[in-house]
C-alpha cells in the first residue's frame, strides 16, 4: 500500500462486494479521487454507469452532485452541448456542496463565453474549497484562463475558446457554433478575430436598474396584457423565447393585428431544452434566427406606450424579465405593472373559488373561461387579459383592499 494507486485498485476490487448503487459509486470514486474529471479510457462505462444508478434514492445527496459534475464535465468535453447545458441548469437548481460541481460548470461556462455565470460558480467552488490547497490552486488556474478568454472577448480578438480535438476538429466546431447560436451568441469561426463570440450590448448594472412599480388599483380599462414564455424560471439567468400581448380599450379586447404583439425571442445565453419544447410547443429551430432580447423588448414596450402591463404572477417573473431585457437593451420602463394572480388571490372569498392552485388555467376555467393554446405567450396573455376583466365584474361594488403601492418590496410580496 505504498503507492495511492494501489490502494484505489484494491478498492475498485473490492467494491464488487457491496449492493448496487454503493458498488458502483465505489468504483468511480476509486477512478476519479478527488479530480473533476473522468479518465478517457472509462468514459464508456461511466455514461453507462451513470445511466443505472443517478435515480437511486439509496446515494446520497453529496454522491449525486458529484456524479453529476463528473457527467457534466463528461458531457461538455464530448461536445454534447446541450446535455451539458441542461444538467448544468440542473445543478444550479439546488444547493451545491461539492467544490468540484462548482468547478466543472464554471469552466463549462467559461468555454461557452457566459463569463458573468464562469465568475459566479468559481467564486461558489472557491467557497466550498477554502481548506484544500490543491483545489484553490485549481481555480486558480482556472480563474487565470477565464481572465485571458474575458480579456479577449472585450477587446474583440481571438483569444476565446474554441474546441481543438486531435481529430474531427471541423465537427467539433460546427457542434460549438451551433450550440453557442442557440443560446444567442454568434461565433464567427472564419474570421481571425472572435467576430463579437460573446459580444452584446454593455448591460445597465443591475443595481442601477430602478426597481419595477406595481399598482395596486384596478380602476383602470385600458391596458396592455402580456406574457413570456421563457427558457426556465429563473428570471436573472434564464431567456425570454417568445412576447405575446394585447391591448385592451375601454375595457374591450381588441384582437386584430393592429392591437396585439407576438414575436420569438433567440435565448441568450440558454438553450431550449426538450421540456420547454414539450410544454410550449416551441422548439429550437422556431428562435433560431429571432431576434435578441434587447432588440425586441425595445419593440415591445413602443407598442405598450405608457399604458400599465397587466400579467398573471409577472412582478416576480415575467415583470423581471423585462427589467433584465431593459437593462441590455440600455433603456429603462417605468411602466406601472398589474399582477392578476395576486388580484384573483385577494378576491377568492368574493368570487367563491376554494382551491389552493392559483394557475392561469385552473382560475381561468373557474371563471368559465377556456385557453385554446395554453402556454403560448399571445393566447396566455388574451386570457390574461379576459380574466382580469371578469375579476373586475365579479368584485365590482367591493371595497378593494389594493391600493397603488409604487416600488413593491419583493422580500414582503
Amino acid at each position: 500500500m505504498t503507492y495511492p494507486s494501489n490502494f484505489k485498485n484494491v478498492a475498485f476490487s473490492v467494491a464488487d462486494f457491496l449492493p448496487s448503487p454503493k458498488r458502483e459509486w465505489q468504483k468511480i470514486h476509486s477512478i476519479v479521487g478527488d479530480s473533476v474529471r473522468v479518465p478517457r479510457a472509462s468514459k464508456e462505462w461511466f455514461y453507462q454507469v451513470y445511466d443505472k444508478i443517478i435515480g437511486s434514492e439509496k446515494l446520497g445527496k453529496t454522491e449525486r452532485i458529484r456524479l453529476k459534475g463528473l457527467m457534466l464535465e463528461t458531457l461538455y468535453q464530448d461536445y454534447r452541448y446541450r446535455e451539458a447545458d441542461e444538467l448544468a441548469l440542473d445543478l444550479l437548481d439546488r444547493p451545491l456542496n461539492v467544490w468540484q460541481a462548482a468547478y466543472v460548470i464554471a469552466e463549462f461556462f467559461c468555454q461557452t463565453r457566459r463569463y458573468d455565470e464562469a465568475e459566479d460558480a468559481m467564486s461558489v467552488g472557491r467557497t466550498l474549497a477554502a481548506d484544500n490547497k490543491d483545489a484553490i490552486r485549481t481555480f486558480d488556474d482556472l480563474l487565470a484562463k477565464h481572465e485571458k478568454r474575458r480579456a479577449a472577448a472585450d477587446a474583440e480578438k481571438k483569444g476565446e475558446y474554441l474546441p481543438n480535438p486531435k481529430e474531427g476538429k471541423a465537427e467539433a466546431i460546427e457542434k460549438y457554433r451551433e450550440f453557442m447560436s442557440s443560446i444567442g451568441i454568434d461565433v464567427d469561426i472564419s474570421s481571425t478575430k472572435s467576430s463579437g463570440g460573446g459580444r452584446y450590448p454593455e448591460p445597465i448594472p443591475k443595481g442601477e436598474y430602478p426597481e419595477l412599480i406595481e399598482t395596486r388599483d384596478p380602476s383602470f380599462d385600458s391596458f396592455v396584457a402580456f406574457d413570456l414564455e421563457t427558457t426556465g424560471i429563473h428570471p436573472a439567468t434564464d431567456s425570454i423565447i417568445e412576447i405575446g400581448a394585447v391591448r385592451v380599450v375601454n375595457g374591450e379586447i381588441r384582437e386584430s393585428e393592429e392591437f396585439i404583439f407576438r414575436e420569438f425571442v433567440k435565448p441568450f445565453k440558454r438553450s431550449v431544452t426538450d421540456f420547454v419544447t414539450e410544454l410550449t410547443g416551441i422548439t429550437r429551430e422556431d428562435v433560431k434566427d429571432a431576434r435578441q432580447m434587447w432588440e425586441v423588448v425595445p419593440d415591445f414596450m413602443e407598442f405598450v406606450g405608457d399604458d400599465v402591463l397587466v400579467g398573471f404572477n409577472s412582478v416576480n417573473f415575467d415583470g423581471q424579465f423585462i427589467q433584465r431585457a431593459g437593462r441590455y437593451s440600455n433603456q429603462i420602463y417605468t411602466n406601472r405593472h398589474f399582477d392578476v394572480w395576486r388580484y384573483a388571490k385577494e378576491l377568492k372569498e368574493i368570487i367563491g373559488y376554494t382551491g389552493e392552485d392559483f394557475k392561469l388555467g385552473t382560475v381561468g376555467e373557474f371563471l368559465g373561461i377556456k385557453n385554446p393554446e395554453a402556454h403560448r405567450a399571445l393566447a396566455d396573455a388574451i386570457t390574461t387579459a379576459r380574466i382580469f376583466l371578469k375579476l373586475k365584474e365579479l368584485s365590482a361594488g367591493q371595497t378593494s383592499v389594493l391600493c397603488d403601492g409604487g416600488v413593491l418590496d419583493l422580500e414582503d410580496w
